[in-house]
């Protein structure tokens, strides 16, 4: 579950915008506020990150699969479980943020993580928080600020920019990906994210905040045809050395009306 920082590759360079429509403002303030405050026409959580955090660190301490499926059914699907189970059994809960009331970071420390690691999380569209990917940060996130946000902000929109013209080059680099060949375009170029983004150009992302590590995006768009209603995606930028850089994808194959993946 929580794969090392150092492990994750970094293909994006920090460049100057390719867009300047793209361009967003930085926010790099922790919110660790337990009361969800979700922005106007954002899926709202339906509990704190702090009720959800003690949940977690309660559902981890059983070490069953059954159990966690019941708290998160996607992220502890049968299927990947028991591979997961070594990394979370016992994991203790040592803080805990919420951004923009829909994106946030649970801090715990285990025996495969004693340094820390950081679960990333965010409300998808039935209110609920739903886990998107554990990474072994080695030391504390919440409360942290970037030194410098903009190496976020040009991933996000290189990554934009590069799904909204299909240019593969561009998304390789500024986008994580498994691989160097154009292949890791295929799926996101046919993807309804894509459509979205070109329906509707004049979109800008919205900063939720974050931290040093993870910093969390959202945009609302129009639609596209076959799928006219305003659409609502998510987006996190993490730090993957020697500096940020996109994981695709966390928003919605096609988007869900006013909902996230998770």
């Amino acid at each position: 579950m929580f794969a090392k920082v150092s492990s994750i590759r970094r293909i994006a360079a920090i460049l100057a915008l390719a867009v300047s429509a793209l361009v967003v403002t930085a926010c790099g303030s922790s919110n660790t506020s337990s009361k969800p405050s979700a922005k106007a026409g954002f899926p709202a959580a339906s509990e704190s990150i702090a009720s959800y955090a003690k949940r977690f660190e309660a559902a981890v301490a059983t070490a069953g699969c059954a159990h966690l499926q019941t708290f998160d059914a996607k992220f502890f699907a049968s299927s990947r479980c028991a591979a997961n189970l070594p990394f979370v059994h016992g994991a203790k809960v040592t803080g805990s943020a919420s951004y923009g009331g829909t994106a946030g970071v649970i801090d715990v420390t285990s025996r495969h993580d004693p340094k820390g690691a950081t679960v990333i999380v965010e409300v998808n569209s039935h209110g609920k928080w739903a886990i998107i990917q554990g990474v072994g940060t080695g030391h504390p996130t919440v409360g942290t600020t970037p030194k410098n946000p903009n190496g976020f902000l040009s991933d996000l929109n290189g990554t934009l920019t590069a799904l909204r013209h299909r240019d593969c080059p561009a998304f390789i680099k500024y986008a994580i990906t498994a691989t160097n060949s154009p292949s890791a375009c295929t799926q996101p170029f046919a993807s309804g994210t894509a459509r979205a983004l070109t329906a509707d150009p004049a979109a800008v992302p919205t900063s939720l905040g974050g931290n040093k590590d993870v910093q969390f995006y959202a945009l609302m768009l129009k639609g596209y045809s076959g799928h006219p209603q305003p659409t609502y995606l998510q987006w996190d930028v993490g730090t993957t050395p020697p500096g940020p850089g996109v994981t695709y994808p966390y928003a919605t194959d096609p988007p869900n009306t006013l909902g996230v993946t998770g």
